[in-house]
């Protein structure tokens, strides 16, 4: 192993990444360290989103023990066909040529400009330079005129009319005797003082005075002008418009309420929800499946008959509340170095311990595989689930 540049990287390098390093170029995934072959990958530089992706090595270069056999193998050689350079971040198509065919996609591929989010992983270049899908996404940025640059533009064209319209109207009564066009231009010159030239320096430096200001002003600390344009189109803002939520919210986001029903709670009603989870589980198994199950099945064809359930509110708590702890996109990332310990995929920084410090509930990662996670739970009565 050597450290190189990535102005070294040639296209069939394999070269080695390790968490929260960039990543140099296209590369096609071939090992991580997770048995499963999975790991994620932070993509805000590229797309601006910022839930991490999921990435998943090739099954057939995953199981090799040594992944060197690939270059040291002189016998049967590695090939890999890809398609053209892209725009597409959304696609690729290839195939993996070695001992069998495997098909690449997508998720194979780390882009160039993500980051390692999770573990060491071991990868082949595939693009490099302008063929990387960030260049070819990448385009040069346009320069962008003001609206009061515009007018100040439009004034100076109708000034210059103007100018030239009196020296027409002068030459014209001198007469057009002689070199009549030396006149015109004569004129011409002579109006040209009507033309303000130095309005334009005044405005620059104008611009320069009130973004020192912004920068200075307590009222909104770290303020950066990177633009002059900017701040003078502030004043005829009507409508602000984002296409982004973490534009507005600093991809910072707490819980502050949930509606259930005719019924909100916050943090500060845990209490409530947790009597109300008590109130629901403590009826029997039996009329807590008969209730979810006329649930499911309350939309019955005209004419049928069908009992009615009332739908409590705890019911409904608890069924809102099994939705949050069943759907979402928290996965845990076994590492090697802290095997007690989870990290997500998602942005918080949240940490699931191996044991609980309370005495209700030990949880413990049994086995973690693509799409399926087992956990062994121990109650506090030491029953096993």
């Amino acid at each position: 192993r050597e450290e190189i540049l990535s102005s070294e990287i040639k296209v069939s390098d394999i070269i080695i990444l390790r968490k929260n390093q960039r990543v140099p170029a296209d590369i096609l995934l071939l090992q991580t360290l997770d048995k499963s072959g999975t790991c994620f990958i932070r993509t805000d530089q590229l797309d601006g989103e910022t839930d991490w992706k999921l990435r998943i090595a090739t099954p057939m270069t995953q199981s090799l023990e040594d992944i060197s056999i690939l270059i040291s193998d002189k016998n049967q050689a590695v090939k890999i066909h890809s398609e053209p350079p892209c725009l597409n971040i959304q696609e690729f198509n290839g195939v993996l040529s070695w001992k069998s065919e495997v098909p690449l996609s997508v998720e194979n591929m780390l882009w160039s400009g993500t980051v390692i989010a999770t573990g060491e992983v071991i990868g082949c270049v595939i693009y490099t330079g302008t063929d990387t899908r960030m260049a070819l996404n990448t385009s040069k940025p346009r320069h962008k005129f003001g609206l009061v640059d515009k007018e100040i533009n439009t004034f100076a064209k109708l000034l210059f009319l103007g100018s030239a319209a009196l020296a027409l109207v002068l030459v014209i009564l001198k007469g057009f005797d002689g070199l009549w066009y030396r006149h015109f231009v004569r004129f011409l010159l002579l109006f040209s003082y009507m033309i303000p030239i130095s309005l334009r320096i005044n405005l620059d430096l104008g611009k320069l005075v009130y973004s020192w200001f912004i920068q200075q002003d307590k009222d909104i600390p770290g303020s950066v002008v990177r633009s002059s344009t900017i701040p003078e189109e502030l004043g005829r803002i009507g409508y602000l418009l984002a296409d982004k939520t973490g534009t507005l919210t600093q991809n910072v986001m707490v819980f502050k309420r949930l509606y259930v029903g005719s019924g909100s709670y916050t943090i500060e009603n845990r209490g409530q929800i947790s009597r109300l989870l008590k109130q629901e589980y403590a009826k029997p198994t039996l009329a807590r499946y008969e209730s979810q199950e006329s649930l499911a099945t309350s939309a019955l064809p005209f004419g049928r008959k069908r009992k009615i359930v009332k739908i409590t509110e705890a019911l409904r708590v608890t069924e809102t509340i099994k939705a949050l702890a069943l759907c979402h996109n928290v996965t845990p990332i076994v590492e090697q170095s802290t095997s007690a310990s989870f990290d997500t995929s998602t942005k918080y920084d949240d940490e699931y311990h191996s044991t609980s410090d309370t005495p209700r509930t030990s949880v413990t990662s049994l086995n973690t595989t693509v799409g399926s996670d087992v956990l062994e739970l121990l109650s506090e009565t030491g029953e096993l689930n």
